[in-house]
């Protein structure tokens, strides 16, 4: 058996450090299938999804935004936030590529937008809860 010499972090940080880890591959994995799903060329989900597409939406970059944040690739809320946001625009606008035969709603980006938002309330809530221990 092959033995690692000693991690010259402490436990808690070594573990901490796998669980970022985790985090940032559970971030790309979903962000890749996100982006997949949303430029699939004229994808109809039908009967086979029973929420709406604005709740698909809400749920999808509220997901994308707690993982990103779980990342912690950026410390501020603010730019998670932004960077998220400007991901939904990015998004929104490149399934107006006549291939795809998707469309561009402005609703579709505002229900992103809330998701985004609620996740970022739903984090804060989180951080009060930590900090009031």
């Amino acid at each position: 058996m092959i033995r690692l010499p000693p991690s010259p972090l402490p436990e808690d940080e070594v573990s901490s450090s796998r669980a970022v880890t985790y985090w940032r591959a559970a971030f790309i994995v979903y962000a890749i299938a996100m982006t997949i799903g949303s430029h699939w060329p004229a994808l109809d989900l039908g009967e086979t999804v029973r929420a709406s597409d604005k709740t698909i939406h809400i749920l999808a970059f509220a997901g994308l935004t707690i993982l990103f944040w779980q990342t912690r690739w950026v410390s501020k809320l603010w730019l998670i936030g932004l960077a998220v946001l400007i991901w939904a625009v990015i998004d929104e606008s490149t399934q107006g590529i006549p291939i795809l035969r998707r469309t561009v709603s402005w609703l579709d980006l505002l229900a992103s937008a809330a998701g985004i938002a609620i996740a970022l309330a739903g984090i804060l809530v989180v951080r009060a809860m930590a900090k009031s221990r």
